[in-house]
């Protein structure tokens, strides 16, 4: 015979579980509804996640992708990868520009796709990224059906003309300002995947590492499904505007709202695993700071090959102090230049990827990607 839960026991545990709600609620709002709406009744209890987690460790990665910006293109590509090896890899070209006209062919990355064809080995992989980062280039592509089906007809015949195995949509809106721009992006991402499939070609997306957190417009669960896979920038969390701090933390500590274990285990609630595919940003940024480490103005974007030619040159001169937060997992660096300007440096580097490499594989996600060749 069961035993009965005295009634105060029960309204205790009920209140606690409400104020832990509300505490969340208050504490983070944005990142408490983006999570709300993805997320839908009827997940799995904890004990399963642990032992699904269990189940799907992976040992070593399946795929790395490396973008080749279409600016970087010249010189033949470097045959050093920052990951350790994977089972395939693949070049991803990017990018072309898509407006309510259709792609670009003015664009300097529509003229540049047959020098990156070139240039890449034969037997790896392509895929061709479609830019959509103009937010009001973009309400305007939302507001027609027929210039949605003129980017998609044509993005899909250029990447079967040239070989593409997939078709990359890198499609970048600021947080959530309407609550129509989240059912235009599904319903254009939609049709997307519907039209590639039918061209036998692989459908990606692009979303930012801090989707959930910054409370973008994308509905998740539902871009997923439709995609074959889902790209995730896992960098600029920091931004050039913004005050020093990490490309993306791997634990936040107190000083920083959001990190990378969050944002897989974000993901990993409404993506499949192995749709996930997370982009490592192999660059930094330069801070100018006063003696209390405020901004005195944007930073200024170093590649990982420019911040090496720091180390190497300028930092024999200047007594920079370089350091590995152990949270972050990041390099800082800091110095005083010739004019007597205090500079703060963060980075993402082949170390601080390899550290979250380790962590994905044992979330059982294996597969990773690189911004960007010429970077590192």
């Amino acid at each position: 015979m069961k035993k009965l839960i005295p009634a105060a026991v029960v309204a205790l545990l009920v209140g606690i579980a409400v104020g832990l709600v509300v505490v969340v609620k208050i504490w983070y709002p944005q990142h408490f509804q983006t999570l709300l709406k993805n997320i839908h009744v009827g997940g799995v209890s904890s004990d399963k996640v642990v032992e699904k987690k269990q189940e799907t460790k992976k040992e070593s990665l399946r795929i790395q992708s490396l973008f080749v910006p279409n600016w970087q293109l010249g010189a033949w590509l470097n045959p050093n990868w920052p990951a350790p090896e994977a089972a395939q890899k693949r070049y991803v070209y990017f990018a072309i520009p898509a407006t309510e006209f259709g792609l670009d062919a003015d664009s300097d990355g529509y003229k540049d796709v047959q020098q990156f064809l070139d240039q890449v080995p034969q037997n790896v992989e392509r895929e061709l990224t479609i830019s959509m980062t103009n937010p009001d280039e973009n309400y305007k592509v939302f507001d027609s059906e027929e210039a949605q089906q003129t980017i998609i007809e044509q993005s899909l015949s250029l990447a079967k003309d040239n070989g593409f195995s997939g078709v990359v949509l890198d499609l970048e809106m600021p947080p959530l300002l309407s609550d129509k721009v989240p059912e235009s992006i599904l319903s254009f991402s939609q049709e997307f995947a519907k039209s590639a499939k039918t061209a036998g070609v692989r459908y990606s997306l692009v979303l930012f590492g801090d989707t959930f957190y910054r409370n973008r417009p994308f509905q998740v669960r539902e871009l997923a499904a439709g995609a074959d896979e889902v790209y995730v920038m896992a960098y600029d969390f920091h931004k050039p505007s913004g005050e020093p701090g990490p490309n993306f933390p791997f634990e936040k500590g107190k000083e920083y709202g959001y990190d990378f274990q969050h944002m897989v285990t974000d993901f990993s609630v409404v993506v499949p695993k192995e749709k996930l595919n997370i982009i490592y940003g192999m660059y930094g940024y330069d801070w100018d700071v006063t003696i209390e480490k405020k901004p005195l103005k944007p930073a200024t974007v170093l590649t990982n090959r420019e911040i090496q030619d720091l180390y190497e040159n300028r930092c024999k001169v200047m007594n920079c102090v370089i350091s590995r937060d152990p949270k972050t997992q990041e390099e800082e660096v800091e110095f005083i230049d010739e004019n007597a300007v205090y500079h703060i440096v963060w980075h993402e580097d082949a170390i601080s990827a390899a550290r979250k490499t380790d962590y994905l594989l044992s979330q059982g996600i294996d597969a990773v990607a690189f911004w960007a060749y010429g970077y590192y």
